[in-house]
């Protein structure tokens, strides 16, 4: 199963049960792929979601979904984290 974030897609790739004649081909290929599935998904843009939520809390909206401040607090280390193992040469 792959879920691509960027565009919002989730692919299931089956493993194929066909066997190969060549085993070193087989070696070099590691899993061989069978059926592959694309699901539809229901696609919106992200901000305009957002957009949509923050409007609808300072409506006093009790159904919007917010953020909480630890919750914010997470993604940001989280990030930090991931632009920081990035570097070249850093052993995290």
């Amino acid at each position: 199963m792959v879920s691509d974030m960027l565009s919002a897609d989730l692919t299931y790739y089956a493993n194929a049960d066909v066997p190969m004649e060549w085993d070193h081909l087989q070696r070099l290929r590691g899993v061989s792929e069978g059926d592959v599935v694309r699901y539809a998904l229901r696609k919106r843009e992200p901000l305009a979601v957002e957009l949509e939520h923050f409007c609808r809390a300072v409506r006093g909206d009790s159904t919007a979904r917010l953020v909480t401040l630890e919750e914010g607090a997470r993604a940001i280390a989280s990030a930090e984290w991931i632009l920081r193992a990035a570097q070249p040469g850093d052993p995290s």
